[in-house]
């Protein structure tokens, strides 16, 4: 017997957050001189190796996006637990919202913002985009980074040759498509500074866009079917 998944863990959902992800990583690295909105253990390896070098000023610059991921992570807690939620809307919808127009204020601005503030704002939202919507057919991925995906992915892959679980295939085949689309979000964010420069930001708008339509149309079918039946 089919299992219906819940509409927040759509395999379309997780692939689009990853095209995000990508996009976002590849971004500051671009744009940000080694700083990282969403890779945080880049951050804190820049900063140990820049406090040994004595660079003490640019240490401290990576404690800045560091702190306001935690600030984020938090605040995305308090919201999932104080959003009431039923069959017609979720918590994950406000967190994406929240972090579109974050996103999208972080675009305006991002000409003109000193840009060590301008990673610490973006590394708030980026906090809020990892601890949401980060579960596929009931696995855990995450969508700002590959390593636990990678991982995922060739335990799935063994799991198959040994077992030829369904189960096993469709995960080898939702992480393979994951990890696809964070390098093809990677590609279009390097793409877009080319020819954009910081302001190519607003395409990680876009994503998120796309994210609220299909969770939106998942939602409504979710209702539809529970209401018939």
């Amino acid at each position: 017997m089919h299992t219906r998944i819940h509409p927040t863990q759509s395999l379309r959902i997780a692939v689009t957050l990853s095209l995000l992800g990508g996009y976002l990583d590849a971004f500051c690295y671009l744009n940000f001189d080694g700083h990282f909105a969403s890779l945080q253990s880049g951050n804190i390896i820049m900063l140990t190796v820049n406090l040994f070098n004595h660079h003490f000023a640019t240490a401290l610059s990576y404690l800045i996006p560091l702190a306001t991921f935690v600030l984020g992570a938090g605040c995305n807690y308090i919201c999932r637990h104080h959003f009431p939620e039923n069959q017609t809307y979720v918590w994950q919808e406000l967190s994406l919202i929240i972090e579109l127009i974050g996103f999208f204020i972080c675009g305006l601005f991002a000409s003109t913002l000193n840009e060590h503030i301008l990673i610490g704002i973006m590394a708030f939202f980026a906090a809020i985009q990892a601890d949401t919507l980060n579960s596929v057919h009931g696995v855990t991925y995450a969508a700002i980074m590959s390593t636990n995906n990678l991982k995922t992915l060739g335990s799935s892959i063994g799991e198959f040759f040994l077992t030829r679980q369904k189960s096993a295939l469709r995960n080898t085949i939702n992480f393979a498509a994951i990890i696809f689309a964070f390098f093809i979000g990677a590609v279009l964010a390097t793409i877009g500074t080319e020819y954009l420069g910081v302001h190519a930001l607003f395409g990680l708008c876009i994503f998120i866009i796309m994210a609220l339509v299909i969770l939106r149309h998942h939602l409504f079918n979710h209702a539809t079917v529970t209401q018939v039946k």
